[in-house]
């Protein structure tokens, strides 16, 4: 389930996905304000999960009434502990990774501001921005357009690329493909 099908609502996914057993949604939202299609369609699945304790109460107040419940993304400590200190050699870069969906609630305008001024304010920290943005969903790409602190949004292709208008040098951007796909965004013009 995805806000952005082919028309942007809810009641736009692929019939074909449907599954004559049970179908169970997904959905993260910003909003409490609900088209009454939206709410409609999210009638139709039998369960829905969502993001936070937020959106399960917004829904439930909106007069969704199946059931819905939070599931929380996480790390499991007990498989991927971090060590206990993290130390940069002696020289060395001081790294800031930032990852996620590429699209404008997610907030990478603001980390490429963010970033272009730490290295404004700490140059000696020789500081390098690990970004990898991905999104192959180009309708929430274009919600970019909404961004203050980066200008335009990326052209339609297979590798979507943020242009930001940040003047921190390409040289200390560095983009990480992730695993197993190819790379479908790159930091320009920092």
């Amino acid at each position: 389930m995805g806000r952005w099908g082919k028309n942007g609502s809810l009641g736009s996914m692929d019939e074909g996905l449907w599954s004559s057993a049970r179908n169970v949604g997904i959905l993260f939202a910003e909003t409490e304000e609900w088209e009454a299609a939206d709410l409609a369609s999210l009638r139709r699945f039998d369960a829905v999960l969502v993001g936070s304790t937020w959106n399960a109460r917004a829904l439930l107040r909106a007069g969704v009434r199946v059931p819905v419940a939070p599931f929380m993304q996480g790390v499991d400590a007990s498989l991927f502990a971090a060590p206990s200190a993290v130390v940069r050699p002696p020289g060395g870069p001081f790294r800031v990774f930032s990852g996620g969906k590429l699209e404008w609630r997610k907030g990478q305008d603001i980390v490429v501001e963010a970033f272009k001024r730490f290295r404004a304010r700490r140059p000696e920290a020789d500081a390098v921005l690990l970004a990898q943005w991905v999104n192959p969903w180009r309708q929430t790409v274009l919600t970019l357009k909404h961004a203050s602190f980066t200008a335009g949004v990326p052209a339609e292709a297979a590798h979507q690329r943020l242009e930001a208008n940040a003047s921190v040098a390409p040289a200390r951007v560095r983009e990480m493909a992730p695993s197993r796909r190819p790379s479908s965004t790159r930091v320009m013009g920092l």
